[in-house]
């Protein structure tokens, strides 16, 4: 047995492996101490964080993660969103055309309803002037009362031929199925099973 004692001085080659072991502690604690000033480091063996109800909260790398996904998220479904806009506008401004559209046909309806009115008043004031009158005046009666009778079947109006009729530039027909103005012909109408008030589409003579 050796003779060395606690007390006795360490040999020389013990004094250094001692000094070696010391000194890769020392280097061991500062790297510790310089990694941990790293933002969002997580020294090793370091257990997961915990919530007050003892859930482990996610780690800095898995809330990047979810935020990079939830602005992709949101990045898609604002283009859904404005491409509907988009369809909603484009539909918007077709559906004021076509208002408009009405309008000028109402009017013109308007107008064409007020001549014919008026050419039925004028017809009634010449009939009576004409009893007793020379042939000439009969043959002007006549020719009124041709524009009155000359009925038109694509408005169901008198007084012009289908030929010339306002709402082909619209490429319109009155619907007698529907009892109004429509983008169709009666033969063509999807109601014509079921017309309104039970309407039937009259013959033509």
């Amino acid at each position: 047995m050796s003779d060395w004692s606690l007390s006795d001085p360490l040999p020389s080659n013990e004094k250094e492996v001692a000094n070696e072991g010391n000194e890769n502690q020392v280097d061991d604690h500062l790297n510790i101490h310089q990694d941990s000033d790293i933002e969002g480091y997580t020294p090793p063996g370091t257990p997961p964080k915990r919530d007050m109800e003892g859930k482990s909260q996610p780690t800095d790398s898995q809330m990047e993660w979810r935020m990079d996904n939830l602005e992709n998220a949101l990045e898609r479904h604002s283009d859904i969103l404005d491409n509907h806009a988009e369809i909603i506008r484009d539909q918007t401004v077709a559906i004021l055309d076509m208002k408009e559209n009405i309008d000028n046909l109402n009017t013109v309806i308007q107008k064409l309803t007020e001549q014919i009115g008026k050419l039925t008043s004028e017809l009634e004031s010449d009939r009576r002037k004409s009893d007793g009158q020379p042939s000439d005046n009969r043959q002007k009666i006549a020719a009124k009362q041709a524009i009155i009778i000359d009925k038109c079947y694509r408005c169901n109006k008198v007084g012009h031929r289908a030929a010339f009729c306002p709402l082909k530039e619209y490429n319109l027909w009155y619907c007698f199925y529907y009892q109004a103005v429509a983008p169709h012909k009666g033969d063509n109408c999807p109601n014509k099973d079921n017309p309104k008030d039970g309407y039937r589409k009259p013959r033509r003579n």
